[in-house]
């Protein structure tokens, strides 16, 4: 009788887990607009990480600024995002993330005898720096009217 209702209950415990995985199989790709978001949210946030180490304490309310839009951007994407992120694959959401992150890095380490040069004037004169290939993809985060609301 125990064996038997172990062996129910594992058919049982199988079935469920062969159910969720099924469903998480049937997941959709992420479409380029799920992953540009995952992409710039990641970007954004990182940017944010930056401002906030900067030591240039002359330019707090630039930073606060700056800070905010990047919220606010940051904000309307994961309005979009989170709400299909149950029902799409998440791998490629995770590898725009990681890229992102990347990007973040090599444009920042591309960017630093500019940023160095710049001095007190940072978020005037970083505008005048030359960009990268990293930097360029990071700039395709300014705005964020490939959204569809």
């Amino acid at each position: 009788m125990v064996a038997l209702r172990a062996l129910v209950m594992h058919k049982l415990l199988l079935g469920v887990i062969f159910a969720l995985l099924s469903s998480r199989a049937l997941a959709e790709l992420p479409n380029q607009t799920d992953l540009k978001s995952a992409y710039c949210i990641a970007a954004l946030d990182e940017q944010i990480k930056l401002i906030n180490a900067s030591s240039v304490t002359e330019a707090e309310e630039s930073k606060k600024i700056a800070i905010n839009n990047l919220n606010t951007k940051i904000k309307r994407m994961q309005l979009y995002l989170l709400p299909r992120l149950p029902n799409i694959e998440l791998t490629g959401i995770i590898i725009a993330k990681e890229t992102a992150r990347a990007d973040v890095k090599k444009a920042t380490n591309e960017l630093k005898p500019c940023i160095l040069a710049c001095g007190l004037n940072h978020f005037e004169c970083i505008e005048q720096c030359p960009t990268s290939e990293s930097s360029k993809h990071l700039e395709s985060c300014d705005s964020i009217s490939f959204l569809p609301y």
